[in-house]
């Protein structure tokens, strides 16, 4: 992965902890769908909310693999609308990890994104990420509008240390974002 490539992911990751934090704050994490404060501003991005949270690459997990975290919603600054769910594995097996999600995005539909440079357009070498990267990024269209799905491996997290805990997102960027993962 490129050193911008890098920096976009933890961006995006950023970002969608604050989507996440927003709907955290109003469901207590109890659920993923986004409900009343959520920071959405219509039905609409309430709407593609709920989709997002529905997506079998956001609630289908390998055995034994549990939720620690989820939520679901809308940045009301960037306009980012999304859902994740972190994913609680000891002794964790990533390569089972990554097949299993990278199944479920092709079989559904959902393309490799490309890397891209730092005006956007699609780099002449995409995509430059892999699965040996330890992420995975796809998008494809939902509603006329593109949208992205990520699998990456944390650090360590308060659920759990390095090596035991994942999480898949999917957002649609805000208007002010640009587009990939």
């Amino acid at each position: 992965m490129t050193a911008a490539g890098s920096t976009r992911l933890r961006t995006r990751a950023a970002a969608l902890v604050g989507v996440l934090c927003v709907a955290a704050a109003v469901t207590g994490c109890s659920g993923a769908e986004p409900s009343e404060g959520d920071g959405c501003a219509n039905d609409r991005d309430l709407h593609r909310a709920q989709t997002l949270a529905a997506l079998s690459f956001i609630t289908s997990h390998p055995d034994p693999a549990v939720v620690v975290e989820q939520g679901s919603g809308c940045h009301a600054a960037s306009g980012q609308i999304g859902a994740g769910r972190e994913y609680y594995w000891e002794n964790m097996d990533e390569h089972l990890v990554m097949a299993f999600h990278q199944a479920i995005a092709e079989k559904d539909g959902w393309k490799p994104a490309p890397d891209l440079d730092q005006v956007g357009t699609p780099s002449a070498t995409a995509p430059t990420w892999s699965p040996s990267d330890g992420f995975l990024c796809y998008t494809k269209l939902l509603d006329g509008s593109a949208a992205y799905l990520r699998l990456y491996f944390q650090d360590s997290s308060t659920h759990g240390p390095e090596g035991t805990v994942y999480d898949v997102d999917a957002w649609f960027p805000g208007p002010a974002e640009g587009p990939g993962c």
